[in-house]
């Protein structure tokens, strides 16, 4: 029996040109390594062995989570009816994007959005938080006035109907 002189190609081998495009394409649309993961049928391990070995799709993923970080820190502005899930976008920020991970004792997440954007600016101006956490801290600040308006907003509809007789 003759033996082929093709290379058979695994589909966990690595092509550059393909799976850096994919993951750029992907991330930047805020989707998850789960989803990289299925369009090319790998496993995580694969995924990270890419990563680790080759810095070509590691800058391809880094920048794509980039844009789609930008994306989602837009999310609470876009959708600011009752519907918005804070805690949900709050966790996907913390596990996806790192957020909260930053070691400043003196931010909790529990703070009033006015607290919140005075700690921020006191800790900018010490020096003690760089420019993207602060960007991190007001977003959460305006996602937390959005969330506080949505419910007053709420609250006066409820209000509204109950004086006027419709419910």
């Amino acid at each position: 029996m003759k033996k082929s002189n093709k290379k058979s190609i695994s589909k966990d081998s690595y092509d550059s040109k393909i799976h850096d495009e994919s993951a750029k394409e992907i991330f930047s649309k805020g989707l998850f390594l789960e989803d990289f993961c299925e369009e090319h049928d790998i496993c995580r391990a694969t995924f990270y062995n890419w990563l680790k070995n080759n810095p070509s799709f590691k800058e391809a993923v880094e920048k794509g989570k980039s844009n789609g970080e930008a994306k989602w820190v837009k999310i609470p502005l876009k959708y600011q009816q009752k519907t918005f899930s804070y805690p949900y976008w709050s966790a996907v920020m913390k596990h996806k994007y790192n957020w909260g991970h930053a070691k400043v004792d003196s931010i909790t997440g529990k703070e009033t959005p006015l607290e919140l954007i005075g700690k921020t600016i006191m800790l900018y101006a010490s020096g003690e938080l760089k420019d993207n956490q602060v960007e991190k801290l007001i977003s959460m600040a305006t996602a937390k006035i959005k969330a506080i308006e949505c419910d007053s907003h709420e609250e006066r509809l409820q209000r509204l109907e109950k004086n006027s007789g419709i419910s």
